[in-house]
């Protein structure tokens, strides 16, 4: 055996350790998840692989797909400034739709360990959501750019954050929703209560 066929071997070697210890500390990680981030995960990925989130989802996409960002900045105002006010048909027709519906319904189930559910489409507008959130857009926050924008079977685990207004520490995770072609086609974000968790 050659001095440059012995520098190959070595080399294979090292790469194939690195990797199996790669492996090995992902398994760990995951092993050491909290149980409120596997609940979260496991929702998240159930819901995006509900056929009739997967449909709306499309659909939104289908008749926004021409939106500019001027658009979409204005709709976001629009639901902004009609947050809290009782004349705000923006988003009334938003949380009486039936993908709004279909998330009211999941919520209600887990109730007190689910703190909201939101689906988005591909331009990180809302196209459904279990309760009214103080935007519309999420295109700019990690919940939507980890996910959709990297591809299907991503997922993001937010930091721990106080609701304010539920009083409920919490945490959101996401997950890329997919069609039956396996293109990502948007986002699904599950705020999980962290209290009913122990943790």
């Amino acid at each position: 055996m050659t001095t440059e066929h012995r520098h190959v071997i070595t080399r294979f070697q090292a790469t194939a350790t690195l990797i199996l210890l790669l492996l090995a500390s992902a398994c760990l990680a995951q092993d050491a998840w909290p149980d409120s981030l596997r609940f979260g995960l496991a929702k998240a990925k159930e819901i995006a692989a509900a056929p009739t989130v997967i449909a709306a989802v499309e659909e939104q996409n289908r008749l926004n797909h021409q939106l500019d960002p001027a658009e979409i900045q204005a709709l976001d105002e629009r639901w902004r400034a009609q947050y809290g006010k009782s004349n705000a048909d923006l988003i009334t027709l938003m949380m009486g739709t039936p993908l709004s519906d279909f998330l009211r319904t999941l919520h209600l189930r887990e109730k007190g360990v689910i703190t909201e559910i939101i689906v988005m489409d591909n331009q990180g507008l809302n196209a459904g959501q279990s309760a009214i959130t103080t935007d519309l857009w999420q295109g700019d926050e990690p919940k939507w750019v980890k996910t959709f924008l990297a591809g299907p079977g991503a997922y993001y685990a937010s930091p721990v954050r106080h609701d304010d207004s539920t009083g409920v520490w919490q945490i959101q995770v996401s997950y890329t929703i997919s069609n039956d072609a396996g293109n990502a086609i948007g986002a699904v974000t599950v705020g999980v209560a962290l209290s009913e968790f122990g943790e």
